[in-house]
């Protein structure tokens, strides 16, 4: 999950979204004193901040068990703006024939070249 989506998140669910490590995670402190994190591919509980803290946990749902799954795709045309699925959160298509469509369509309606990229690896915006 990015920084929008975490903070959307953590709006939601009363939470916090922090960066662990190089990962968006919303956090929800329970009124028991246990913790809740949430992550793109798991939900993990802490009875407390300090097991948490420790990386001690009480219950974990993995929501994916594989990496390659996390990845999505944008479209990119030749000028360097993009095309999301879901441009307020920046979430890019599941499927790389969903965003291939998309690509099509805007040729079809504005001529502009474009590019169907891993939303990790989206070009630097033009200078033009």
């Amino acid at each position: 999950m990015n920084q929008k989506q975490a903070q959307l998140l953590a709006d939601i669910v009363g939470g916090e979204a922090w960066l662990s490590g190089e990962h968006w995670v919303v956090s929800v402190n329970r009124p028991d004193g246990s913790v809740v994190v949430i992550a793109t591919d798991s939900v993990v509980e802490f009875a407390s901040d300090s097991d948490l803290d420790s990386g001690i946990e009480t219950k974990r749902i993995c929501l994916s068990d594989d990496r390659e799954e996390s990845e999505f795709w944008i479209v990119q045309d030749e000028s360097g703006n993009v095309f999301y699925r879901n441009a307020i959160v920046e979430a890019g298509w599941r499927w790389r024939e969903e965003a291939e469509e998309h690509a099509l369509a805007v040729h079809s309606k504005t001529g502009a070249n474009c590019e169907v990229r891993r939303l990790s690896a989206k070009l630097p915006k033009s200078e033009n």
